[in-house]
């Protein structure tokens, strides 16, 4: 690919990703690749086509990679603790990324052909969540509880941060960027029980 074209796959990413702008238009994409709709046509003949390639990119490069850390053979709690850690990573630079997944995987078959095929990993997943429950491990006893703790509160910190920052309430919080520098304790600490 030349560079007009990862441009505008950047571009698009970003308004999907880091802007959570779903309903993204082409002309929302030449603004901000700084291309023009007749360029970005050129190169990918729709905006569908656009779309497609961009979804097939964020799969690979950032779903899979990500979620793939809770199929891991990893010890259970050392699994969650890596999960937390690359998870607020990537949520820093694309805190729409989750959201994405879940607002739009009927729309592109990509996302739901990626969901379908993390299935049976997820299962053998919740198998573990069901040993850590039996070894009073973790501090939530219902396992489907305990994977939405852990996706909602590892995932959702940017979001919110940027809300803060964007709407100026950091001044309320007496805070900045560290009121999260040390979150991963916190979310281990609320996740185990007893950091056992």
């Amino acid at each position: 690919m030349n560079g007009t074209e990862e441009k505008i796959k950047k571009a698009t990413i970003d308004l999907l990703l880091c802007d959570g702008n779903f309903g993204v238009t082409m002309k929302d994409i030449a603004n901000k690749s700084i291309v023009s709709r007749t360029v970005i046509h050129y190169y990918f003949r729709s905006k569908e086509n656009l779309l497609a390639v961009v979804c097939d990119e964020i799969v690979e490069d950032l779903l899979r990679p990500k979620y793939q850390i809770l199929f891991t053979d990893y010890p259970f709690k050392q699994k969650i603790l890596n999960f937390i850690e690359h998870a607020e990573k990537v949520s820093e630079i694309y805190p729409y990324l989750d959201i994405f997944l879940v607002s739009q995987c009927k729309i592109y078959k990509n996302l739901q052909q990626y969901i379908d095929s993390t299935k049976e990993s997820f299962g053998m997943f919740v198998k573990e969540i069901c040993e850590a429950v039996t070894k009073e491990e973790i501090s939530n006893q219902d396992p489907s509880n305990f994977i939405i703790d852990l996706l909602a509160i590892s995932n959702y910190s940017s979001i919110y941060y940027d809300f803060i920052k964007k709407n100026d309430l950091g001044k309320i919080f007496n805070s900045d960027k560290t009121m999260f520098k040390h979150r991963k304790k916190h979310l281990y600490s609320y996740l185990f029980s007893n950091n056992k």
